[in-house]
């Protein structure tokens, strides 16, 4: 009787845990200073509201009328762990109304109509995703190398060529520190889907360059090298995880000047770009404080 007492206890402590990693049906999800679940119970998605809310909605509508419309279901792409490259779901539904009309005299007949009547519902996410609201929940990644141009900058995505930049606002979540880095973006600007986008470095041009150039690439992970100890300053370590891309050990990243935007490279060496004003400077997990 007593095990069985510790295994029913066992069995709820387990359950509400399990709970407690999702957020409920309309509840909050998501939003600026937001720290809770991200992901909604089955059934629901956690949809984009505004910056500073997003809620836990049902994930199929249905409009009720002389015209039914199946709007589909919207997917999380957070349970998926990406978001389609390229995807389009069309449903629509007839449906047939009658219309009959009565008179006191025997001479009219009853007509019945038919109007057939549909509707589309189209949902797409492209290549580029047009990633328009980051979805800021989680911790920043701040330049901490003071005296230099962008001390306190925090690394961003650049809108349209999605090269990392470091810029004085936190608000540029990260929400996942571990062998990878990924931050979650709505897809769209009705926030329907969330997508995940890493931090990956890439090689230079010519190869034999010391600084490789930092990009978030949209539901892709390719650098599974960084240091997972989030108290330290970001680093690559020795190993990739089997990734054929492997950078080294090392802490110390270049911010160059370049087209207005603070670019963002893993210095493994001394190079620097030609013709313009270039900073060395570590990264660290948090908000950039003085010490």
């Amino acid at each position: 009787m007593f095990i069985s007492s510790l295994t029913l206890a066992f069995s709820l402590s387990l359950a509400s845990a399990a709970k407690a990693a999702t957020a409920g049906p309309w509840q909050q999800c998501g939003g600026m200073t937001y720290k809770g679940p991200i992901e909604c119970d089955p059934g629901y998605v956690c949809t984009y509201i505004n910056p500073y809310y997003s809620q836990c909605l049902p994930s199929t509508t249905t409009t009720k009328g002389t015209t039914t419309t199946d709007a589909g279901t919207t997917t999380d792409c957070i349970a998926l762990g990406w978001c389609p490259s390229s995807s389009t779901t069309t449903s629509s539904k007839s449906t047939t109304t009658t219309t009959s009309l009565s008179t006191s005299k025997p001479t009219t007949t009853t007509t019945p109509t038919t109007t057939p009547s549909s509707s589309t519902s189209t949902k797409t996410a492209t290549q580029t995703c047009p990633y328009a609201i980051p979805r800021a929940t989680g911790t920043p990644i701040g330049a901490i190398t003071e005296g230099t141009a962008v001390y306190g900058f925090y690394l961003q995505r650049d809108a349209s060529t999605n090269e990392v930049i470091l810029i004085p606002d936190p608000y540029a979540p990260e929400i996942s520190y571990s062998g990878s880095i990924y931050r979650m973006e709505y897809v769209g600007t009705t926030g329907n889907c969330v997508s995940r986008v890493y931090l990956n470095i890439y090689q230079s041009a010519p190869s034999t360059l010391s600084y490789k150039q930092l990009k978030w690439s949209p539901n892709i992970g390719m650098t599974f090298s960084w240091n997972a100890d989030p108290s330290q300053v970001l680093q690559t370590v020795a190993t990739n995880n089997g990734f054929t891309m492997n950078w080294g050990a090392h802490d110390w990243f270049l911010s160059c000047l370049q087209g207005g935007k603070w670019k963002v490279y893993l210095q493994t060496g001394t190079d620097v770009p030609a013709g313009v004003t270039c900073v060395s400077t570590q990264l660290k997990l948090g908000l950039v404080v003085a010490e």
